[in-house]
């Protein structure tokens, strides 16, 4: 079955809480769509047989992140190169943002320990946005 997220992502504009599983981050946010009242948004890792996102940074923040984004979820986040810089994209543009959840596949604890202490010196727009990992 062949699907279009950005087709299924611009007809739910008005969604409070979205939970997304892409393949690539242009699958994600599709150009001109905007989520004036997104709150809350959960991303989940992809698992290990599907491709690796590619992360191209957008030439301007989107609306929701500037505007309504408070709390952001990331389930089985692994630190690969796209996904820190996906991560400091939204910590440093999220300027509504009260709480980042990251959920490590990570089961070495140093590694855990390496990905905790990248995401917490990155920077951050909200200046009451807290960090938390499990």
């Amino acid at each position: 079955m062949n699907t279009h997220p950005g087709k299924i992502l611009s007809s739910i504009v008005s969604a409070k809480r979205l939970n997304l599983c892409l393949a690539t981050s242009k699958d994600a946010y599709p150009v001109g769509t905007v989520f004036h009242s997104l709150v809350h948004l959960r991303r989940h890792g992809l698992q290990a047989n599907k491709l690796r996102p590619c992360w191209t940074e957008p030439s301007s923040v989107p609306e929701c992140l500037l505007s309504s984004l408070e709390t952001f979820t990331w389930e089985k986040y692994e630190g690969i190169k796209e996904e820190k810089e996906v991560a400091a994209f939204i910590l440093r543009s999220a300027s509504c943002l009260k709480k980042v959840t990251i959920s490590s596949k990570a089961t070495d604890s140093d590694k855990k320990l390496e990905l905790i202490k990248e995401l917490s010196f990155s920077a951050r727009r909200s200046p009451t946005c807290q960090l938390a990992f499990d």
